[in-house]
């Protein structure tokens, strides 16, 4: 793994926690978030998209690290979360951010069919992942890249990743060890 990415991961992460005043920051292996980001190569993005935001760990992280300045970001989450107002104040600064609290089908409509990085991060069983990525892939870009959370820790997450490749999906999982939620990359064809 590269210290640099990694450093800049850490680093991203202990800002998140400073400015939400929050222990944790994203629940997601920060080596696993370095590892995908180096996989990613220079490689930035105009129009990213979380689906399941929660207290926006990997929201900031992500944005920070892969957006293009002034670019757009959109976090979704069906609840609003007292730690998005300090973070998209900050991230606003640099990018065009926002963060919708709506039901992931009424905020579906709201975003073009432009997204070149998603992230998809809801309710973590099998139909619920299935659903996210079937409603949202199609709104993301030929060459866009879908980050998928928890691919190794939840079964759910899990089976449904194993679904993908045994369709023919070019799947890519970065996996930090034990107890580690696992990220999964496809680059959409």
């Amino acid at each position: 793994m590269n210290e640099t990415i990694y450093q800049s991961v850490k680093e991203a992460d202990t800002l998140h926690r400073q400015l939400t005043g929050i222990r944790g920051g994203a629940c997601q292996s920060l080596k696993e978030i370095a590892e995908v980001i180096e996989y990613l190569g220079d490689r930035k993005f105009n129009n990213f998209v979380e689906v399941g935001s929660a207290r926006g760990g990997s929201f900031f992280i992500y944005t920070s690290l892969l957006v293009n300045p002034f670019k757009h970001a959109t976090g979704i989450d069906i609840e609003y979360y007292p730690e998005h107002t300090p973070t998209v104040d900050y991230l606003k600064k640099f990018y065009d951010v926002e963060i919708l609290v709506k039901h992931g089908d009424i905020a579906l409509n709201k975003i073009d069919n432009t997204i070149d990085l998603l992230h998809i991060d809801g309710w973590h069983s099998f139909d619920a992942v299935q659903s996210d990525f079937n409603r949202w892939y199609p709104k993301v870009i030929k060459g866009g890249v879908i980050l998928l959370h928890d691919t190794v820790l939840h079964e759910g997450c899990a089976a449904f990743k194993r679904s993908l490749e045994s369709t023919g999906y070019n799947i890519k999982t970065f996996y930090a060890g034990e107890s580690q939620p696992g990220i999964s990359v496809v680059i959409k064809d």
